[in-house]
């Protein structure tokens, strides 16, 4: 089973649609949305991972993949690749007990862990923005309101 519930490589899925199969998460989603706007510039860019993968939203940063978001029916998948350099501060950083443990138990490879991270509270998504501050420090410039209007 694909990580996103969108798994047909012949349909890119819409904002309507992604945001609709988001249900009790959709606030989550959308918070989340705001803070990869709001200290990274960046929204997501719809891209397809596969058939393992599905549809995700992968933001980056001067082509650095800082984090992906993977579509659920009331739920999402969050995708923080930590690199093998980064892995120490990681593990020091105070985080949730769900996040702790996905990290504690994640197999290692060569370039450090991916963590896909089940969002179940708002722990969870705190801890995320965290994740991806050790990748790319956030923005110091003045933040506006202006956003993507198709940003999901």
């Amino acid at each position: 089973m694909a990580k996103s519930v969108f798994d047909d490589r012949t349909h890119k899925p819409s904002a309507k649609e992604v945001l609709a199969v988001l249900g009790r998460r959709r606030k989550d989603w959308e918070g989340l949305n705001q803070y990869m706007w709001d200290n990274y510039r960046g929204r997501g860019e719809l891209i397809f991972g596969g058939k393992n993968y599905g549809w995700a939203f992968q933001f980056r940063r001067n082509g650095k993949p800082l984090l992906a978001l993977f579509p659920g029916k009331d739920a999402f998948i969050a995708l923080v690749v930590v690199g093998r350099s980064l892995l120490e501060k990681a593990q020091s950083l105070e985080l949730g007990k769900h996040v702790k443990q996905l990290l504690a138990g994640a197999h290692r490879y060569h370039e450090g862990v991916w963590l896909y991270i089940d969002i179940k509270s708002a722990r969870d998504i705190l801890d995320i923005q965290r994740l991806v501050a050790l990748k790319a420090r956030p923005s110091q410039g003045r933040k506006t309101d202006a956003r993507p209007s198709e940003a999901v």
